[in-house]
Order: structure tokens, then sequence, then C-alpha cells
């Protein structure tokens, strides 16, 4: 666990590296297949049966670098307000019992998809598809064997704003729509977390004031600027009850709420987008986050507030031995990276 000082100990973050290269174990040992027809080398990576995860720390000792480049080598070679009711009726009609994992990233963060996207393969969780949303064009590599995972090119929606791309989430046809951020790591079978679960959205709050106390962001952060009266006030405004902050590195949708979500949830943040509605905060990273909670308000969803047993935060030095999904963070993800030479020596 990282010490609220901020400084980051060469034994904490060999639990980390380990933590993120863990899957790469995983993905070595995996049965592979290479498609001889193709011009790209592609290979087919099958998830291995479900087993009770043993400790990271036992693990045998790989550097990141070393961790990064296998996770690239398995990646390489491996609704609008006009829309009619029809139109929704016909989409929702091929998503019934359809669970499909969603990424949104640009061409830059390749290193971070495939490690993230690699893990998942490895969990053994059970869904029917894998989209990755591409704002930018994919480099011509990234290719996957397994006829599951598809790479779609998307136009950015917000300008220079690229967290508003999310929202291509709300375009998924299926029942089921799980968002997971490109620095996260899946330790544990996702199925897990919405079994027996009814409620039409899934997600762990984040609570900005937290994240400034625990000496983990940077000196430029402007988390501790935390604003609750705005914040009531903006629910206020709706004429909806307040509901948490919600931390969009994993999302779930169930029910087909996303797509009944997507124009509450893309004009609130066109509104904060043109600084139409009050910041509860400075830290303007957050606006996807800030219109998603009030949109969910809006749309009266049913919601259950995961915990970090399900989705552990790095930056909040959350352990994340036996967690379900770990979301480095990128501050936390480049900071391991760099310390790499130090860890190997």
């Amino acid at each position: 666990m990282f010490p609220r000082s901020g400084k980051v100990s060469k034994r904490c973050l060999r639990g980390h590296e380990l933590l993120l290269a863990q899957h790469c174990y995983a993905a070595a040992r995996m049965p592979i297949r290479t498609r001889s027809r193709s011009p790209d080398l592609a290979v087919r990576v099958t998830a291995r049966s479900s087993k009770k995860p043993t400790s990271l720390m036992n693990r045998p000792r790989i550097s990141l670098k070393d961790a990064v480049a296998i996770c690239s080598q398995v990646g390489a070679n491996a609704s609008t307000s006009s829309q009619s009711r029809e139109t929704q009726a016909q989409i929702q009609g091929k998503t019934e019992g359809r669970t499909t994992i969603v990424y949104v990233v640009s061409p830059d963060r390749e290193a971070q998809l495939f490690a993230s996207l690699s893990s998942l393969l490895a969990s053994a969780s059970k869904f029917d598809r894998v989209r990755i949303c591409c704002v930018g064009v994919p480099p011509p590599h990234w290719r996957f064997a397994d006829e599951r995972i598809a790479v779609e090119v998307v136009e950015p929606l917000f300008g220079e704003y690229f967290f508003g791309n999310k929202l291509h989430l709300c375009d998924t046809a299926a029942d089921r729509v799980v968002f997971l951020d490109a620095d996260t790591v899946v330790l544990q079978p996702l199925d897990r977390i919405w079994a027996n679960r009814t409620e039409h959205f899934l997600a762990r709050p984040e609570r900005p004031v937290m994240r400034h106390l625990s000496g983990l962001c940077s000196a430029s952060c402007t988390c501790g600027t935390w604003n609750p009266k705005v914040w009531q006030q903006l629910f206020e405004t709706i004429k909806a009850e307040e509901v948490p902050m919600f931390n969009a590195g994993l999302l779930i949708f169930q029910h087909s709420s996303h797509l009944r979500i997507r124009y509450s949830w893309k004009t609130l943040l066109h509104r904060f987008y043109r600084r139409a509605l009050p910041f509860p905060s400075r830290d303007e990273r957050m606006l996807e986050q800030w219109s998603l909670a009030m949109a969910i308000a809006s749309e009266k969803f049913s919601f259950a507030e995961l915990g970090p047993e399900t989705h552990a935060f790095g930056w909040l030095g959350n352990d994340g031995a036996g967690c379900t999904v770990f979301h480095f963070g990128d501050h936390l993800w480049r900071s391991t990276v760099a310390t790499d030479n130090i860890l190997r020596s």
C-alpha cells in the first residue's frame, strides 16, 4: 500500500509492477495459434479456467519493460433526442442477453490498452465481445485473432476534451455494457460483479477531497477545491435527488440503460463544456463524471455503489490483492514505468 506522504517505496512499487505484469505470465502460458493466411501475424488467446489467484508477491520476478513488451506482442499479433422509438426498439432487439466490454482510447495508449486487454482475456470473464473505440487512426497491427475483439474508428465528440469520448459507449448494441479505462487491469472475472445484481448502473463513487488528502496528487492538483454546495445545487437545477460522483474507470450499465442515458448525459456534458453549468471543482478533467452523475439522477436509475474490493484505486493506495479491477491512474502508471530501472537493480 502506498504511504500517505505520496513517496512510493521500492517494495510497494514492486508489488504494483507485478500487479501490472501478472496477466503476462498467464498470456505467455496460453495456447497460441498463428494465422498463416493473414499478412499480419495474429495470436489467438483463449481464456484460462477460473482459479483462485495466488499472491502477487509470490510470482516470479519480471521487469515492467518486459511485461509491457509481452503485452504489446500479444496485442499486436493477437441515443439522440431525434431517434424514434421504433429505432430504439430495433437496437434493443439486438442487444438482449449480450455483454460487451468497451474501451475508448487513442493510438498513443497502445501499451495501456494491450496490458488491460490481455489481463481481461486471462481473467476468465464471461462476455460476448470487446469494442475498442479508437479516436484517431489505429495502427495496422491492431488486429486480433479472437473474433470477439473489434476495433472501430470514432470521431472526437468534444474537441480537445478527450474524456467526453466515453459517450461512444452509449452507441453499443448490447444489453450490458462494461466500460474499462485503458489504465486498468482485470484480476478476477468481471461477471462476478453483476451476478445477482438488478440495478441499472454499477460503479464506485469517487470523492475528490480524499484523492487530494492522500498526498498522491501532483502539485497542480485541484481536487481539494471541491465545493459540495455547488454539487448540491446542480441536482436542484435538474430537480433530481443528489447522487455521488462516480469514477468513470469502470462503469457497468445493465438493461440497456446506456441507450436511455445517452441524450441526457451528452446534453449535460455539453452544458459543462460550454460552461453553462457551475463547476463543483476547478479540476476540468471531471466533466464527464459530473454530467454522468446528473444524468443518472435525471433518468432515476437504480444504482449500486462498488467498493475497493471490486474497483481498487491505485492513487489512493488501495491494495490490489483480491480486487476484481485494479485502476492505476495515469500518474501511478507513469511512475511505475519510470522507476522500472530502479526495480531492476
